[in-house]
């Protein structure tokens, strides 16, 4: 009966929000401090469109997406693959629609479904997020494992999310209105990743955001953002190719993904290789040539084919198309460790070629703050 009662609770809630005209007009927490960063619909635990880092060609899971503005959001980062929303509200489902066909958006799919049961193939999507709805689902359990039947190899998951950080009264996880507020039913941080590694995720992290203003409750949570990788390896072929023309909007789209310059780019996509599967681009790298010198820009590997030597492949393949360079340059603000095991030397900048100092990378595209790096061709 109580299992029963808090469904109701929350159902009751949820119905009346969708009733709204824009679907956004009460958050999940009406009445409570959701903590730092709601999502433009307010509902929700953080601002998922400013933390996760997504690519073109990433399907996408967003498990409850209420009126699914952070899905739309979210989908026009991933075109041309898909951005699924699921939610067990079929009046949430229906505004959801609503919202996309408004604002034009036709990579998005909403689903009417229990996160408890995705309606989704095994290994059909890259990346799973969810905000401030897994508290709600009664069985979190097959709400993890559900979560890693859908992920592809190294697929991620991003969840921001009500956590407790002790163990809180017996009454709030009684009380369906406290769940229906989604800190009823939310899991101690131990439970979360204890949940997490019996599912076979790694990388765990549980980043505590906020505060979250739970009433008159004794014991106050928080919220948080927990992010995971599924651990095994891609295990289907990556092709390295020459990049064609019109590959340049899905290279340039990754490169800002990856906050990485995209001045220039154009010019020399014709010096641009990129690792081709059947779900699309999995990463890019590319080069500058100024006579016997050569500028490697531009590496970049999605993050589910990140750990599997794709990176070095890249790299490889296009120092075997250089005959006739004697030196490889680089200007790196986070790789130095991985460029250092494949040879190449921290130098300064004054150390640089006269004839690189003219490209659009050295000319204000990188920061000053960036490593220059070298390897000497034999």
């Amino acid at each position: 009966m109580k299992e029963k009662a808090i469904s109701q609770e929350i159902k009751r809630r949820y119905d009346a929000i969708a009733s709204k005209s824009d679907g956004k007009d009460k958050s999940c927490c009406e009445g409570f401090s959701c903590g730092q960063g709601l999502n433009e619909s307010g509902l929700g635990c953080a601002n998922l469109a400013g933390i996760v880092q997504l690519f073109p060609g990433e399907v996408l899971l967003d498990l409850g997406s209420g009126p699914g503005l952070e899905t739309i959001a979210l989908a026009r980062r991933i075109e041309p693959a898909i951005a699924f929303g699921l939610d067990q509200s079929p009046a949430m489902v229906k505004k959801a629609e609503e919202n996309a066909k408004r604002a034009g958006v036709s990579n998005v799919r909403f689903l009417t479904g229990s996160m408890e049961e995705i309606p989704l193939e095994d290994e059909s999507v890259d990346v799973v997020v969810s905000n401030c709805a897994v508290n709600l689902a009664s069985k979190k359990e097959s709400v993890v494992e559900g979560v890693a039947r859908v992920l592809r190899p190294g697929g991620r998951l991003v969840i921001a999310d009500v956590v407790w950080l002790q163990t809180p009264p017996a009454e709030v996880r009684k009380d369906p209105e406290a769940w229906a507020m989604c800190f009823g039913g939310a899991l101690e941080v131990r439970d979360y990743e204890q949940l997490l590694k019996r599912a076979g995720f790694e990388a765990i992290d549980i980043k505590i955001l906020s505060p979250f203003n739970a009433g008159s409750v004794s014991i106050k949570p928080s919220s948080a953002l927990i992010t995971a990788r599924k651990p095994k390896k891609p295990d289907e072929a990556a092709e390295i190719r020459q990049a064609k023309p019109e590959d340049l909007a899905v290279v340039l789209r990754i490169l800002e993904a990856a906050d990485l310059p995209t001045d220039g780019v154009a010019d020399w996509i014709d010096n641009f290789i990129v690792a081709q599967t059947h779900t699309g681009i999995a990463g890019i790298a590319g080069m500058e040539r100024y006579g016997v010198y050569a500028l490697l820009r531009s590496v970049v590997v999605l993050p589910r084919w990140r750990g599997c030597g794709l990176g070095r492949r890249l790299v490889d393949t296009l120092m075997s198309k250089l005959p006739e360079i004697k030196r490889v340059y680089l200007l790196t603000t986070t790789a130095n460790d991985f460029f250092s095991r494949l040879g190449f030397k921290e130098i300064s900048w004054g150390e640089l070629p006269e004839e690189l100092r003219a490209s659009k990378e050295l000319q204000g595209a990188c920061p000053r703050s960036a490593t220059a790096m070298r390897l000497s061709l034999p």
